[in-house]
């Protein structure tokens, strides 16, 4: 069947319809990943498949079988499926059947013979891609239930990309929503600064009048006039940082940044103790006055000049897992109302400066906080950010290498996979609130089982997906993880990972 026989008569718009989800050349993902698996098991087929049939290939959004990423359109029989209009695709013996019989994918090499998809349909009509299998030997027809899952699957598929699709619309909204607050914020704080500049512009005006009307300055006035003419210079030093932070959006993008090594840099004299590795979303100028303002607060009420910081991994009382930054020094907090007056920019008070009032509205339109906090060591002045949900982090815990090395590099597409071979390293080495999910085998060396592994990560992150890997029934120990029982495929491990992973 020729490229032309097969182009779907409102191709332009069925591209476009497409390319909204904005899907193709994305990693894998969980859940299309099973929706593949589920079709290659109900049909006890070699090969399962979500295809995207785009201008000139068909992408594989998901592949159960299969290890290429994608085919030249011209001979993919999905390109049939999306320029017909029939519920079930089906070809039973490809080289006996004349849709197929000339095709390459079934003279050549890969020597397919079965066939059967359903089409991913969106929008009530635009046919973008298809659930299939594929088989390498002729096979009898479809039942009703065949095709009927094979319709529930591209169901499911369409579910999965609407779901995507209006998650990346409401994360846009919010952060136009953030950026007007962070606007609003900034504008209270401006409002504040110009209070302030005012009053000095006054107190000179009222000087300069005097002279201008013929009297005479009193000596004794020069010292209010410079210390008016210092708080208006600090003034304009202050609000430099306002300046920039009011600038276009160009060139204040936000940008990944991994804290600890930005710290580091920053500050290459200062001891800075970390606590698992987070990356915020924030503009690099942002970021540096953030720290630089928590720096100097910190430094200026050190009665030793001496101070350290930290960076940590948390979740707020949303649930949300962020990065805090903090800077520590010996001396003691200052009193609530110092405190609040330092971060309200409503609040005449000398020095003029204003650099934590526009930091803790900077942070919080960027939907984190700053703190002030008292222990007995000290004084620590922090931040608060959210981080971004960086690829997700597997933690496989098998003592076998063989087997710890074929399963990372089994998963190793899907997920950034650190390996440990004990439960000791794994606990020494890995922040649990940092992580997506724990994999580990029960019976491992060194008296701590992987059970007692994973309770021990639990009371750091109680919410912490588990899969513990056994040759016998451990169901009864109480605890919530999945279990995997030995032997297993990967389609089954990848299966328990998704469900020990899912909402809820």
């Amino acid at each position: 069947m020729s490229r032309q026989d097969d182009s779907p008569v409102d191709e332009e718009k069925r591209l476009a319809a497409l390319r909204r989800y904005d899907v193709l050349d994305t990693p894998p993902d969980g859940a299309f990943d099973r929706v593949a698996a589920l079709a290659r098991r109900w049909f006890k087929a070699p090969v399962g498949l979500v295809s995207l049939v785009d201008e000139d290939r068909i992408w594989f959004k998901a592949k159960d079988g299969l290890s290429i990423p994608q085919i030249p359109r011209e001979p993919g029989l999905c390109s049939s499926v999306v320029a017909s209009d029939t519920v079930t695709y089906e070809v039973l013996d490809a080289l006996n059947d004349p849709r197929t019989a000339q095709n390459s994918l079934v003279t050549g090499d890969f020597g397919l013979r079965f066939y059967a998809a359903a089409p991913i349909i969106v929008d009530s009509e635009y046919r973008i891609g298809t659930v299939c299998v594929l088989d390498f030997e002729p096979r009898g027809a479809l039942s009703d239930d065949d095709r009927a899952v094979l319709a529930d699957l591209a169901s499911i598929v369409v579910d999965e990309l609407h779901l995507r699709l209006r998650l990346r619309e409401r994360a846009a909204q919010i952060a136009q929503r953030a950026d007007e607050l962070r606007r609003a914020s900034l504008g209270r704080v401006a409002l504040g600064l110009t209070r302030e500049l005012g009053e000095r512009l006054r107190m000179a005006d009222a000087f300069l009048e005097e002279l201008e009307d013929g009297g005479s300055l009193d000596p004794a006035a020069l010292g209010p006039l410079r210390k008016a003419r210092a708080q208006l210079v600090r003034g304009l030093d202050a609000s430099a940082p306002f300046t920039r932070l009011n600038e276009s959006a160009e060139g204040r993008t936000p940008e990944p940044i991994a804290v600890v090594p930005a710290l580091r840099a920053h500050f290459p004299d200062l001891p800075v103790e970390a606590k698992g590795s987070p990356k915020v979303s924030i503009p690099p100028f942002d970021f540096e006055l953030l720290i630089s303002s928590l720096h100097a607060e910190a430094s200026r009420r050190s009665p030793d000049q001496r101070v350290s910081a930290s960076v940590s991994v948390s979740r707020d009382s949303e649930g949300r897992t962020g990065a805090a930054i903090a800077f520590h020094h010996a001396g003691p907090k200052p009193p609530d109302s110092e405190v609040e007056a330092l971060f309200d920019p409503m609040q005449s008070r000398p020095p003029l400066d204003l650099r934590m009032a526009i930091c803790r509205a900077l942070v919080s339109g960027h939907g984190g906080r700053v703190e002030v906090s008292e222990s007995d060591s000290g004084t620590t002045w922090s931040a608060w950010l959210p981080a971004i949900a960086s690829p997700d982090v597997i933690v496989l815990v098998e003592d076998d290498d063989l087997v710890r090395s074929a399963l990372a590099r089994a998963l190793g597409g899907e997920y950034q996979v650190l390996t440990f071979a004990n439960a000791a390293e794994a606990a020494a080495e890995v922040d649990p609130l940092a992580i997506r999910a724990l994999v580990t085998d029960h019976n491992l060396p060194g008296g701590e089982s992987g059970v007692e592994l994973a309770r021990r990560m639990r009371e750091t992150a109680p919410d912490l997906p588990v899969v513990v890997i056994t040759g016998y029934r451990l169901e009864g120990t109480g605890d919530d993880f999945v279990f995997l029982r030995k032997p297993f495929s990967m389609a089954e491990l990848r299966e328990r990972i998704a469900v020990a992973t899912q909402p809820g």
